[in-house]
Order: structure tokens, then C-alpha cells, then sequence
């Protein structure tokens, strides 16, 4: 599990029991040792061990200031800390788990259950530091929330995909619409009945206020918890979406940009799937002097152009598939009594690796072209 040996800092302000405690886990820990509250603040600090075995009563200053500097300071607030103590209170207990100890050891010591809670809990620690890991390579934050109510928890361990630091996100239960984007909370609330109707779980992307005071958008997931009674208790994750949202804008008005561009084109478009179904039509803002086409996505060449054109173009489409680049040629029809005359490009469409994967069809009308040159002509 450890490429290292995990490093153990024991304090206590007896010499016997630092002895008993470095003889029963030297063989399996790196261990460093001090009778002095102080110096365990000092060494806490420059050594950053992997777990603190500490005295809870020593002189000048006891395990419990000891364990809340630890806390109250940033660079070791992380650090486990088991208390070691030979009071029979709960009262002492509950007071040193509330200050942030993780478990307690007795005295006199049971040298088996001693190494068994150092290996437990340092296990333990690992899994929660490759978690913390994990969740900030993923920018994933964690969150619960009690459904019958409008508060949320959010996890202030780590650091947060909104911008906070370890130990920095509001700690405590939250208001969402502290948190939400007024925009966004109808969202919210329709997810809330839904798990209300037993639904097990739930996803939506909606704006978070982040440590800038602006929005971060995230992907918010849920998951029911536990039902007891009436209290839902939801569990959750969120993450990071901001730059994905900003990519899918970008995208949108750049589409906008190109159906403008193409609105504007004197051609008829096609795309074209592997099996000769339209996927895109786009037929000329201007029909006049056009043969009357049905063309619309998801029929074949047959059903949307005249069997004399959509003949021509399967036996050009099955040459595509296995040559590849384009082809350009000229066809003539006849509709009601009237004679057209178009000029169809296709062009073969492929993906990165270049398997083909459809068809470009550009088809023009020479009649309306040879107007529009005859009337330019005209006017100069």
C-alpha cells in the first residue's frame, strides 16, 4: 500500500511508554519521538507524519491544546491524530474526538490492539488522501443534503472545483440559494420532487456561485441515501463543466454563423449518411427557376430527387465508397414541360482516420447561374 514506511510521531511526557510504543512499531513505521507538547507542534509541522499517537495529559501543555493547534493550523489540520490516555471518561472521549482526533488508545497498552488501530487507521488515511486525489484530479466536489429542507453540506476537506481551498468552502449547513443561480433553481426544485417520488437518482448542470462571486457551471449528481420516515437524505458530487459549457457556446454560434453563411448560398445541400439517407437538407432561399424537389432528412435519394438524377448519383455514390475524393459532373431533367440543368458535386465525408462515414452533395442550378451572369452583364 506505502512505497515508504509511514512515518509515526509519538508524544507523550513519559520515557517508558515512548520505549513500549517505538519497540512495538519500529519493525513496520518510521517512528519520531518527543515528550513535549511544543516541539510535537514544531515536529508536526516539519515532519508532515503520516500519524500522530498523542499523550492526552502532559505538563505545560496537554493533548488536547496540542490536537486543536494541530487543527487550527493549515499545514498540519490534515494530519491523524490518535490521543493516548489512561482516563476512563466519556466525557474526556467526546471532547478530544470533537476536537478532530480520529480514534483513542488506552493505557496500559495491549501491544496487539495497538498496532491493529495504527494499521486501521493509517489504511484508512490512505484511502481518504487516494480518494481527496482522485476527486481534485477530477475537479469533484461532494455534497449532502437533507431533501425536506433547503440546506447542504459540502464536504471543505479538500479542495473545491469552485475555488476554495482546502478547509476554505463554508463549512456547516448552506442555503442552495446562496449557492444556485437564481436562473437555476427551478431545476433544482423539479429534481427535489422527483426524489420526493422515490426516483434513486439525479443529474443537472446548473451555475454555482464559486470563490470569485461569480458562476462556475457543474454537472450536480445525487443519489438517495437513506429514507427513514419522512427525512431523505441525498448524497452527491459536482463537477467542474465550465470549460465543456464554454466549449458547447463557442460551438452553438459558430453553427449559428454557418446556417447564416449557408441560408445565404444559391445551392441545394445535401449530407448523406453510408446508406444514401439524407441526414441535411438545405434547399436555396431563392426557388424560382428550380425543379420542384421533396427533399427532407431521412429519406432516400429516390423518394427526395426524379429517378432520372437520383440514378445518376447512386452509381456515383457506389464508386465514392471505394475511391474516395469527389466527383462533378452535369445532368439535365425535365418537370412539367421544363427543361433544368444542374451541375451536382459530390464528395465523399470521412472521419480522422479517414473511414468514410457519408456524403457531401453541392447541386447548382446552371439555368438561374447563367441568369444571374446574363443580368450582371446586362447592367454593366
Amino acid at each position: 500500500m506505502f512505497t515508504t514506511l509511514p512515518h509515526i510521531l509519538i508524544v507523550d511526557d513519559s520515557a517508558m511508554n515512548l520505549e513500549i510504543l517505538s519497540a512495538a512499531l519500529v519493525n513496520e513505521y518510521e517512528i519520531e519521538t518527543t515528550t513535549s507538547g511544543k516541539q510535537a507542534l514544531a515536529l508536526a509541522q516539519q515532519l508532515q507524519p503520516d500519524l500522530i499517537l498523542l499523550d492526552v495529559s502532559m505538563p505545560e501543555m496537554d493533548g488536547f491544546e496540542v490536537c486543536q493547534r494541530l487543527k487550527q493550523n493549515p499545514a498540519t489540520a490534515e494530519l491523524p491524530v490518535i490521543f493516548l490516555t489512561s482516563m476512563d471518561s466519556h466525557e474526556a472521549e467526546a471532547q478530544g474526538l470533537a476536537l478532530g482526533a480520529m480514534d483513542y488508545i488506552a493505557k496500559p497498552f495491549q501491544i496487539e490492539i495497538v498496532r491493529a488501530r495504527v494499521r486501521n487507521l493509517l489504511a484508512l488515511h490512505h484511502a481518504r488522501h487516494t480518494l481527496q486525489l482522485a476527486l481534485g484530479s477530477a475537479r469533484l466536489g461532494i455534497w449532502q443534503w437533507e431533501l425536506n429542507g433547503d440546506h447542504v453540506w459540502f464536504d471543505n476537506s479538500m479542495p473545491s472545483p469552485l475555488g476554495y481551498a482546502a478547509g476554505e468552502m463554508p463549512n456547516g449547513p448552506q442555503d442552495w440559494a446562496d449557492f444556485v443561480h437564481p436562473d437555476d433553481l427551478l431545476g433544482l426544485e423539479l429534481c427535489r420532487q422527483k426524489l420526493r417520488r422515490n426516483v434513486p437518482h439525479f443529474e443537472i448542470e446548473l451555475r454555482l456561485r464559486n470563490k470569485q462571486d461569480t458562476w462556475t457551471w457543474v454537472l450536480v449528481a445525487g443519489e438517495t441515501l437513506k429514507r427513514t420516515g419522512q427525512k431523505n437524505t441525498i448524497i452527491g458530487t459536482f463537477r467542474d463543466i465550465q470549460r465543456r459549457k464554454q466549449a458547447e457556446q463557442a460551438l452553438a454560434a459558430r453553427e449559428a454563423e454557418l446556417s447564416t453563411l449557408i441560408a445565404a448560398l444559391p445551392d441545394m445541400i445535401l449530407t448523406l449518411d453510408m446508406s444514401g439517407e439524407i441526414s441535411h437538407c438545405h434547399l436555396p432561399s431563392d426557388t424560382a427557376g428550380w425543379p420542384a424537389f421533396d427533399c427532407k432528412p431521412g429519406q432516400g435519394l429516390s423518394q427526395a430527387l426524379p429517378a432520372e438524377l437520383s440514378g445518376q448519383l447512386v452509381q456515383h455514390l457506389v464508386d465514392l465508397m471505394s475511391g474516395g475524393g469527389s466527383r462533378q459532373f452535369n445532368a439535365g431533367i425535365e418537370q412539367n414541360g421544363q427543361h433544368y440543368r444542374l451541375n451536382i458535386k459530390i464528395t465523399r465525408r470521412e472521419d480522422k482516420e479517414g473511414y468514410p462515414i457519408g456524403f457531401l452533395l453541392i447541386i447548382r442550378n446552371l439555368f438561374q447561374a447563367d441568369s444571374t451572369l446574363s443580368h450582371s452583364a446586362s447592367i454593366v
